[in-house]
């Protein structure tokens, strides 16, 4: 069974919050977003250039928004907004080398196939532009002990505002996919060590949570430093 995205729109559409401070859980994966976005992506000077926020929701991650393009699928999220532009990131409505910064964040790519995005994210971005990338992956502890632990790609049953379907993609596929498109990883960033175990258990995203609090704790194990359920990445393109 793939991922309807007919499915995926209406419900982002029919959200009143993409972020609700309610959600512990989201609301934490945001603020650690915005913090690496924020120290690692603002002070470069592709940050002052053309920008193609993929899957923003509306949200500009404190980036300048006079030369940022919104391009989102649920349309109802960016329709307010005088640079929304209605599209999918499998298929960018834009020509090539248009952008000197692709910010992708909010897990967006684990709704698609990240073979056809990297092509197009290839194609627009132009050289030595930067591609900041946020996704859900399959090496982590909500996983392991499974036959779908590290796997390239595997349709999983994960969480958000109920139940939904995604792909986690695992850190080496990802990384394949960068060598193909002769593109350079600047920094990688991961978080969600042990809250998604606790979460296989509970089954509620809101107890599960708060154990982001141990990230610091388990990111200065090697044996566990590269087991989160999410990674974020700055990559450059040579």
């Amino acid at each position: 069974m793939q991922i309807n995205l007919d499915k995926v729109v209406h419900k982002y559409n029919e959200l009143e919050k993409i972020w609700s401070p309610e959600d512990k859980w989201h609301s934490k994966t945001t603020k650690t977003i915005g913090n690496f976005i924020d120290q690692y992506v603002n002070p470069l000077e592709t940050a002052k250039g053309d920008i193609l926020n993929a899957g923003s929701a509306g949200n500009a991650y404190g980036l300048a928004e006079d030369k940022m393009i919104h391009l989102d699928i649920a349309d109802e999220k960016i329709s307010h907004l005088p640079n929304g532009c209605k599209g999918s990131i499998s298929n960018i409505p834009f020509g090539d080398n248009r952008f000197d910064l692709i910010v992708c964040v909010g897990s967006v790519i684990n709704y698609n196939d990240p073979v056809k995005v990297f092509e197009e994210f290839d194609r627009v971005l132009r050289r030595n532009g930067h591609l900041v990338l946020e996704f859900e992956n399959s090496n982590t502890l909500e996983l392991i002990f499974t036959k779908r632990y590290n796997k390239k790609a595997v349709l999983v049953d994960s969480f958000y505002y109920g139940v939904e379907r995604i792909w986690y993609y695992s850190d080496e596929f990802i990384k394949e996919l960068f060598e193909i498109h002769q593109m350079k990883i600047v920094r990688t960033y991961k978080f969600h060590f042990l809250s998604p175990f606790i979460y296989r258990f509970v089954k509620d995203e809101n107890k599960a949570g708060p154990f982001i609090r141990f990230d610091g704790f388990f990111r200065h194990i090697p044996i566990l430093k590269n087991i989160a359920s999410n990674t974020i990445m700055l990559i450059q393109k040579q």
